[in-house]
């Protein structure tokens, strides 16, 4: 059992923690912009296929849209997932180790008082969920009000809740290996 803190590091040493530290955290905001953007995208041209297809009154055009949506959530996953890793990175190989050094210097946004999962699900898997599981449910329930062939509706529909359960299969994945990444760490 040591209970002696480590050696400081050498200024060089430090620099290149710190020029890492810095480098991880621009790629991590890189991706949380790219996520917006994908779900803006996402709501956007969903919007539009949905419009498209009741103003046309086609409910073939109307079970696009529940394609396009997964498309963009699974995007939308991968840097979510890249995010978790990069943060996983920094807390284990950068601010633990800085923590030993230096007390409390960094990972504010790992204290017991910020660990609220209800809070993280309203906040960032609700709304991410929704926009893939709107449109989808949307565009099903409003395909079969207009006229169009059975034999298109009914392998879009199939293909639709194919799509969605592949989604939510991995979306689930991805929520439980980032419970148990955090409750390991805390343990």
């Amino acid at each position: 059992m040591r209970n002696e803190k480590p050696e400081p590091l050498s200024e060089h040493r430090r620099e290149l923690v710190l020029a890492e530290y810095r480098a991880l955290r621009d790629e991590s905001m890189k991706r949380m912009d790219h996520r917006v953007t994908l779900l803006v995208s996402s709501l956007t041209i969903s919007g539009a296929i949905l419009g498209f297809g009741v103003e046309r009154k086609d409910g073939s055009l109307l079970l696009v849209a529940p394609v396009m949506a997964v498309l963009f959530g699974l995007l939308v996953l991968y840097h979510t997932a890249i995010v978790a890793e990069i943060a996983q990175h920094v807390a284990t190989r950068i601010e633990a180790p800085m923590n030993a050094l230096y007390d409390g210097a960094m990972g504010w946004h790992t204290r017991p008082e910020r660990q609220n999962r209800f809070r993280g699900l309203s906040l960032l898997h609700l709304p991410i969920m929704l926009t893939v599981l709107a449109p989808t449910v949307a565009a099903l329930v409003l395909a079969w009000q207009f006229d169009g062939s059975l034999g298109t509706k009914i392998p879009l529909a199939v293909l639709d809740g194919a799509l969605v359960v592949y989604y939510l299969v991995q979306y689930t994945r991805r929520i439980s290996r980032s419970s148990a990444r955090a409750d390991g760490k805390a343990a």
